[in-house]
């Protein structure tokens, strides 16, 4: 009995990634890049001189000690 519990409960969780979550990460994609990743046509280059400012790196969580 347990057996068939653990294999319906597996298939189970397969079938829900497979039929919600592969379709929103793959839709979540090719509606926008997440990362941001896609080269523009409209910059003339990526690079940074020296002294120029650059968009500010997101500040760390300070630890708890």
């Amino acid at each position: 009995m347990r057996l068939l519990r653990d294999a319906v409960v597996t298939t189970a969780l397969f079938l829900l990634y497979a039929v919600v979550f592969v379709p929103l990460g793959v839709l979540s994609r090719v509606v926008r890049d997440p990362l941001d990743r896609r080269p523009s046509a409209r910059r003339p280059s990526y690079w940074h001189r020296l002294g120029e400012s650059r968009p500010a790196a997101p500040a760390r969580p300070r630890s708890a000690v």
